[in-house]
């Protein structure tokens, strides 16, 4: 259960947070934010609401542990279903006395915006990725509503960059508050099996934790451990994630396997679990993600928690994680044969991987910890509610900008 240990902040002072988000199934990057926001928002002292249009995995997880969950259960706003959740969000943001709404992903920004409108209450919008996802008439209606949110958040400067120039959004009403990690309080000396990983004597693991989509780069990594295995034979790639959502893409990285000859090297895991990933980091040697765009990567800030070296890709958010040569290294995305020779030099070099590593865990504790991310986010819901409370903004953000 959730316990409320009300540290720093008195009764009188507490705030209602209602969370709205698309979806809350599988433990994405969103979720993981949403999750241990609330989390440490309520150890704050905090009442958290957390509302997804559609529940799964993760809210049923949530709702176990005593979240306090509510699956809205529609697919679309735009019809009479989206009326009917509308009026039911209206109903529950008068009875819990909402202080705040935030919200995550397109279909919660559109609505939680009009929500926000009629009850009164200030909506903050968290953007987590530069908008690969988002289709022109997305981005059309982004560049007229975004500023009648009280304020935007994005999770990287490379978000924040791509919401002022592609949405046309104001620099002053977009903040950057990064992602937070939590710290192993130690990282175990042996390695740890998972899902039928096995670590063969001698060989060095390299791991790419995360959900098998085109945007992450698998066909990129594929290719790069072709080439590291003719250098590095005792080279092992473990792919990391769900398999689930794009059936058409996995057969075609199970067919690039075979086509190269390295079925023997490289192997699809399945998923782990939020709580198994960080021993599982904590056993490889190196840590790899190739993607094509990322806003801010929960896997990077992982890997560099467990002390791990890391390859990625110079995308979004990553080249505020990855300090190149220091704490691990950078490559072009699509470029199979630059990520191979970044990963042969760190294999060929005990030494370097663990100085790397060292550099990367320090970077994470001291810039990237859970409580900081907690105390930012706390600070701006704290803020925008007392604008409104002190008259600020009184008419309610759409009539005011108008």
């Amino acid at each position: 259960m959730i316990e409320k240990k009300a540290k720093k902040v008195c009764q009188d002072s507490s705030l209602t947070v209602m969370i709205l988000i698309d979806i809350l199934d599988k433990m994405g990057g969103a979720e993981r934010n949403i999750y241990i926001l609330a989390k440490g928002l309520t150890e704050h002292g905090h009442k958290i609401i957390v509302c997804p249009l559609k529940g799964g995995l993760v809210s049923q997880r949530m709702q176990r542990e005593g979240f306090y969950i509510r699956e809205l259960n529609v697919t679309r706003i735009y019809d009479l279903k989206g009326l009917k959740t509308l009026i039911k969000l209206l109903a529950l943001i008068k009875k819990e006395s909402v202080s705040a709404l935030l919200t995550y992903h397109e279909s919660s920004d559109f609505l939680g915006l009009l929500v926000a409108f009629l009850s009164g209450i200030p909506v903050v919008s968290s953007r987590r990725d530069t908008g690969f996802k988002l289709k022109s008439r997305h981005i059309k209606v982004y560049q007229s509503i975004n500023r009648f949110f009280d304020h935007i958040l994005a999770n990287s400067s490379a978000v924040k960059e791509s919401i002022i120039k592609v949405q046309k959004s104001k620099p002053g009403h977009v903040s950057v508050i990064p992602n937070g990690v939590d710290l192993p309080s130690e990282i175990p000396g042996a390695k740890v099996a998972f899902n039928g990983i096995e670590f063969e004597p001698e060989c060095l693991s390299i791991c790419c934790l995360a959900n098998i989509r085109p945007v992450k780069g698998h066909k990129t990594l594929i290719e790069a451990a072709s080439f590291v295995i003719k250098r590095f034979p005792q080279a092992r790639f473990f792919l990391v994630g769900a398999n689930d959502s794009d059936k058409d893409y996995y057969d075609a990285l199970n067919r690039q396997i075979t086509e190269l000859g390295v079925s023997g090297a490289v192997k699809f895991t399945g998923e782990v679990s939020f709580t198994q990933a960080p021993a599982l980091l904590s056993s490889m040697d190196i840590c790899v993600l190739p993607s094509l765009s990322e806003g801010m990567s929960n896997t990077l800030l992982e890997s560099m928690s467990a002390g791990k070296p890391v390859v990625a890709t110079a995308v979004g958010g990553n080249t505020e994680l990855v300090e190149h040569g220091k704490t691990g290294f950078l490559v072009p995305p699509e470029d199979p044969q630059v990520m191979a020779d970044a990963l042969v030099k760190l294999l060929l070099s005990p030494g370097l991987r663990r100085k790397m590593g060292l550099q990367a865990r320090y970077k994470a504790e001291k810039e990237f910890s859970t409580e900081k991310m907690v105390e930012r986010y706390e600070a701006l819901l704290r803020k925008v509610h007392m604008d409104r409370q002190s008259g600020y903004k009184i008419q309610g953000p759409i009539l005011k900008r108008l």
